[in-house]
């Protein structure tokens, strides 16, 4: 098995939750958001996991100084000072992982609904495959917000991705979506990082736009969770 580092987005602010705390440890009835994330992560035993911060980073990192699902982890910080979008907020994180070489799973501090076992499923997946990019897709009602899965007509084999804002009328009927969850090659993930660019309707760096990289490269795989989102 080769090494694994972990990168958790955690730059959010809750303001849909009706506060001002930093999105991830808005609590659940058990604990804070990113505790569920980071015991999910925890069976890969991971050499380092990245929380990438923003608005009141302070108040995350003191709470995961005393958290009990942080205590496997080899965490790091790293501060993304500007909010210019899940691309560049990755692209933050890559200088804590100078040196390192395997796979580096992908997340976001406010998805707590993943069990250990599908992720630790998952990454065994990627590693079997030998894949440049993995990702779960997952089936979810229309309308929402998830980006799209678009794969091609004739192969059905993952093309790229379509942010909901960027989505044309055909694309929004897709009902195969995003679920944010990423394993990717660290030899291929700064490159791809690099060549980001911001030309879409939010003007943002997006994470996704490494799927169509992937994708070209002929080694790419998506394993879906077929089942409906609630």
């Amino acid at each position: 098995m080769e090494q694994i580092c972990c990168v958790i987005l955690a730059a959010g602010i809750g303001k849909r939750m009706g506060g001002d705390l930093p999105k991830a440890i808005v609590k659940t009835r058990e604990q804070a958001l990113i505790d569920h994330v980071l015991d999910a992560l925890s069976p890969l035993n991971p050499t380092k996991t990245i929380v990438v911060t923003g608005h009141k980073k302070e108040l995350i990192e003191q709470y995961l100084a005393t958290s009990h699902s942080a205590q496997p982890h080899n965490l790091h910080f790293v501060f993304q000072e500007e909010q210019l979008g899940t691309g560049h907020a990755v692209r933050c994180g890559i200088p804590a992982l100078e040196g390192f070489s395997g796979t580096v799973v992908l997340t976001y501090a406010d998805h707590p609904l993943f069990r250990p076992s599908t992720v630790k499923l998952f990454v065994d997946f990627h590693q079997a495959k030998k894949a440049t990019l993995s990702m779960v897709s997952f089936t979810a009602p229309i309308p929402n917000n998830y980006g799209r899965i678009i794969r091609s007509a004739v192969e059905r084999a993952v093309s790229r991705i379509t942010e909901a804002k960027d989505c044309s009328v055909e694309e929004s009927l897709i009902t195969e979506v995003n679920s944010g969850v990423y394993a990717v090659d660290s030899a291929f993930l700064k490159p791809a990082l690099e060549a980001l660019t911001n030309n879409n309707a939010q003007k943002e760096f997006y994470l996704t736009d490494i799927v169509k990289k992937a994708s070209a490269l002929r080694h790419f795989s998506c394993q879906m969770l077929r089942k409906q989102a609630a």
